[in-house]
């Protein structure tokens, strides 16, 4: 079941959630001072005002800004698409898009076992990957090396779908970017080890690092479980 609802409405302002997400007015620009959450005037990522994003920070803090859903888990299908533009980044910055638990509030969702999604980062050599990833409740679970970039400046459509009966019935995760994709194949059992999520959008690694500044738009995911 895919719900037609973003984070936010252009004419009624933000249904999204945020924890940690906004540093007050004397800290931003510091480093380490996260601002991100809905942008009711900026259209970066297209169409009319009203978008979600802003400057996430790799810190020691964890911050998300997302969605709340009803409990979904790894044996549900789920899926996400919508357009993202990555305004500027530094090395060592990355920041995470999807499906997470909020469940443990001191540790960030690839750290409590609840997240499925996008990972998006990568080596300063290369930029930053948009690639598959996702933890269960061991911690960090899955990742892929490499996949498509996302290029700072250019508007990209994209999507992310978990599917629980492909690769044997053990599940995998696709991600597009553009016209490129990737998938990621779980591996036997894992799928039956993750946290229910409870959000979906945006959340900050506790490395240590620089900040990433992008926004998303037309923003449709799963928010429910199939009746």
């Amino acid at each position: 079941m895919i719900v037609h609802c973003a984070f936010f409405n252009p004419h009624k302002g933000s249904r999204g959630i945020g924890s940690g997400n906004r540093a007050s007015d004397e800290e931003r620009g510091v480093v380490g001072a996260y601002n991100f959450g809905y942008s009711a005037e900026t259209s970066h990522a297209g169409g009319k005002a009203g978008e979600v994003g802003g400057g996430l920070w790799r810190s020691g803090a964890f911050g998300y800004y997302g969605d709340r859903v009803e409990p979904l888990n790894f044996q549900q299908r789920l899926e996400a698409r919508g357009k993202v533009k990555l305004i500027t980044a530094g090395p060592d910055s990355d920041v995470c898009l999807g499906w997470f638990s909020t469940a443990d509030k001191d540790k960030p969702p690839q750290q409590a076992g609840g997240f499925v999604g996008i990972h998006i980062g990568g080596p300063t050599r290369i930029g930053h990957y948009f690639i598959p990833e996702f933890s269960i409740a061991n911690g960090p679970a899955g990742k892929v090396d490499t996949g498509p970039v996302l290029t700072p400046g250019r508007l990209f459509d994209w999507s992310l779908i978990y599917d629980p009966a492909a690769n044997g019935g053990d599940g995998e995760i696709r991600v597009t970017l553009g016209k490129e994709s990737r998938t990621l194949a779980l591996k036997p059992g894992q799928k039956a080890q993750a946290a229910n999520f409870d959000h979906f959008g945006l959340f900050t690694s506790t490395a240590g690092g620089q900040m990433v500044k992008l926004f998303l738009d037309d923003l449709e995911y799963t928010a429910a479980a199939p009746k």
